[in-house]
């Protein structure tokens, strides 16, 4: 990040606030391949337990596809008895994988939303 790495989190954190609160999403993460997380966007609401089952939730999921060698998936989705779903957007900034993740209410769309989310997110990874 040529800001830094402060700076690039902060933009990054924005960004996902703002994705969040446009989509009406219950929460954003951008993890690295091995489900790390780089930035989050949860409601206050959202426990520290929780935020840690969903990046392991990504981490898993990150190392099932690594083994089964599905190839680069584009989208990865879990849905609960609730209409919830999490979907999970692998996508390659230069040679870094990374995971956009966001859970998303009922019936609500979410696709173009993270397609331009993922755009943004390389412009402040790239720069």
């Amino acid at each position: 990040m040529g800001e830094g790495i402060a700076s690039g989190r902060a933009r990054l954190s924005r960004l996902l606030s703002d994705l969040k609160g446009e989509g009406g999403f219950a929460f954003c993460v951008l993890a690295d391949a091995e489900g790390f997380p780089l930035a989050w966007a949860p409601p206050s609401s959202v426990q520290a337990e929780k935020r840690a089952a969903v990046v392991a939730l990504i981490h898993k999921m990150a190392g099932e596809v690594r083994r089964l060698d599905l190839g680069r998936p584009d989208e990865i989705t879990f849905r609960d008895r609730q209409g919830r779903r999490l979907i999970c957007r692998p996508f390659q900034v230069g040679d870094r994988v990374l995971i956009l993740a966001v859970l998303v209410p009922g019936r609500k769309c979410y696709r173009l939303l993270t397609r331009r989310a993922i755009r943004a997110i390389r412009l402040v990874l790239e720069n």
